[in-house]
């Protein structure tokens, strides 16, 4: 055929096509000896002499293309294994995406939904959530092939079961976590996900135990919590030892969840207790240090449970500060979330006379009472202080600041993980600082990992327009389960 100039890279590419339909290599049929100057053995290299069969179920075959002229072609190709064992047959709910460049192709593919069996909804789980995202794509929440046919005949995107990729960009580096801190816990939280996933199932359940080798006790099996609706009624969920180890559990569970359907962070963030979880996803520590950090913090600030309350005000911290500091009231502000809403704590005596005063003189701006029993970020955490530092400071694990922001420091300073837990349980919340640093870094997507849109509010009052999420179960606000779907809202 000549010298085949562009064409050969079509050549080349039908031929490993056909060598991996094959499960054969294919040898070259003009080699006839090595070229002595070139270490073949140092630089790992074989010459295909004679067809040999391929063994391996899964692998990669690389095409380089030196055509005449410059039109060179490099691409790497990945066998289709059509047996595969497909793990997610055993979720009750199941995420599919569909990914395309051009949003009347991916239209146009999904109404080939039709033509295919159960056999092919299974491949296509399997094989559609590898794929990276590109421009369009489209997610759909389904159980098995009859349910998404359903979706995508009617193609309705108010229901919670379908979710326009176009309002989702996944971009390499933009996606953030967001993980809130105690607070929205409540007692059937993740049963859901626990029954119908089964990544869910199992990082709850290793999560647990390990929780027995750091505490002596089976979280689960003494509080009741995510295998079933039956919690024990003697535990009090805003105490520390609950509250925080059931959202601990609760997210990292989650990103184990999401990671298994391809979505990841990039950049983290942690509000309180939702620190431990945000080091995690950050690959900073491993999940054998982030129990025994959450174990440590809770049980410690446990020791400090009815030590006062935290109120949550509606006002600028400059204008709170020059309040409370006229006044001579004796509360530190524990918290900013946002420009307009921060956090005071300190003895119930003292949150009670600010809340009754804020009632008479300024009845016009909103504030609440926080659940819970501890004054957190002030000085009533200061007698676990030596304690904390002495028992984590065996975890060698330094951290790095390549995919966290920071809520408990705002000078990226501190490398030492008893240190860094010491500043999280003892200085202020600065969420408000660490979302503007968000903001600059331009996420595309901001997803909040917890059972309620807690931190809503103050990241959109920061980051506006922002592409926020909540992932969570669909369960009602009092806890009550409802229909069996994770959503994305």
């Amino acid at each position: 055929m000549g010298h085949m100039e562009c064409n050969s890279l079509f050549v080349s590419l039908i031929k490993v096509c056909l060598m991996m339909k094959k499960n054969k290599l294919i040898s070259n049929i003009n080699f006839e000896d090595y070229n002595d100057k070139i270490n073949f053995s140092e630089l790992n290299i074989d010459v295909i002499k004679e067809n040999k069969t391929i063994t391996r179920k899964d692998y990669f075959i690389g095409i380089n293309s030196y055509g005449f002229g410059g039109s060179n072609f490099c691409c790497l190709l990945e066998n289709y294994n059509n047996e595969f064992e497909n793990d997610k047959k055993d979720n009750n709910i199941n995420l599919i995406k569909y990914s395309y460049n051009d949003n009347e192709f991916l239209e146009r593919n999904l109404s080939l939904v039709y033509e295919y069996d159960e056999s092919h909804f299974d491949k296509s789980l399997y094989n559609y959530n590898k794929l990276s995202s590109k421009n369009y794509n489209k997610f759909f929440i389904c159980k098995d092939q009859n349910e998404l046919e359903e979706l995508v005949t009617f193609n309705d995107e108010s229901k919670i079961n379908i979710i326009d990729g176009q309002k989702i960009s996944l971009e390499k580096n933009k996606i953030c976590f967001v993980f809130t801190g105690q607070g929205p816990q409540y007692n059937k939280m993740g049963i859901d996900n626990y029954n119908n996933f089964k990544v869910f199932r199992e990082t709850i359940d290793k999560i647990d135990h390990l929780w027995k080798q750091e505490s002596g006790y089976s979280f689960i099996d003494k509080t009741k919590m995510f295998k079933n609706n039956n919690q024990n009624k003697e535990i009090n969920l805003n105490e520390p030892i609950y509250g925080q180890t059931a959202m601990f559990y609760y997210q990292i569970a989650m990103i184990e969840l999401l990671k298994y359907f391809g979505i990841e962070s990039s950049i983290n963030l942690g509000h309180s207790a939702g620190e431990v979880a945000s080091l995690y996803s950050s690959n900073i520590i491993n999940l054998e240090d982030a129990v025994k950090i959450s174990y440590i913090r809770s049980y410690l600030q446990q020791t400090t449970a009815y030590s006062g309350r935290m109120l949550m005000i509606n006002l600028s911290q400059d204008d709170l500060k020059k309040i409370i500091d006229k006044q001579n009231i004796k509360l530190e502000i524990a918290v900013e979330n946002s420009e307009n809403s921060c956090v005071l704590s300190g003895t119930e005596d003292e949150i009670n006379k600010v809340n009754d005063y804020f009632t008479n003189e300024y009845p016009n701006i909103f504030k609440k009472l926080v659940p819970g029993c501890v004054s957190f970020h002030s000085e009533s955490q200061d007698k676990i202080k030596n304690e904390l530092l002495e028992k984590l400071k065996n975890i060698k694990s330094k951290i790095n600041y390549n995919k966290l922001i920071s809520s408990s420091t705002l000078t990226n300073s501190i490398e030492n993980i008893n240190d860094y837990f010491w500043n999280n349980v003892r200085n202020k919340v600065e969420f408000k600082n660490s979302l503007l640093k968000l903001k600059s870094l331009d996420p595309s997507c901001i997803i909040e990992i917890g059972p309620h849109p807690t931190l809503k509010y103050h990241i959109n009052t920061e980051i506006e327009n922002c592409n926020y999420l909540l992932v969570s179960e669909n369960n009602s606000s009092n806890g009550s389960s409802g229909t069996n779907n994770i959503s994305l809202n």
